[in-house]
């Protein structure tokens, strides 16, 4: 049974939403995508960005011709940031990298 989300990504096949990809200029980003160029997605809280990287993230995979992923950057521990002399990885980067899948 599908349900209106008030916090963190929208997930279609459980959330009402509006098409995430339908809310920017897709061939716009993708053009900007294929010229290496990068973009800012600027918007208000609570106003989907997230969401529609999500959806980003599973079209360019879906297509095939990149290999996009998703991570948080904000969970990174203070204390191996602080006292760590090498950078700090994610395990699943980390993990991908090791097993050759990235």
């Amino acid at each position: 049974m599908r349900f209106f989300n008030t916090e963190g990504p929208v997930r279609p096949q459980d959330h009402y939403c509006l098409p995430p990809l339908g809310r920017w200029d897709l061939e716009e980003v993708l053009g900007l995508i294929e010229r290496k160029k990068y973009f800012l997605l600027h918007a208000p809280r609570q106003t989907g960005k997230t969401s529609c990287l999500l959806a980003l993230m599973v079209y360019l995979n879906r297509e095939g011709r990149y290999r996009a992923l998703s991570m948080l950057t904000s969970k990174v521990p203070r204390r191996t940031a602080r006292t760590s002399t090498r950078p700090w990885r994610p395990s699943a980067v980390s993990w991908g990298a090791r097993r050759g899948s990235i």
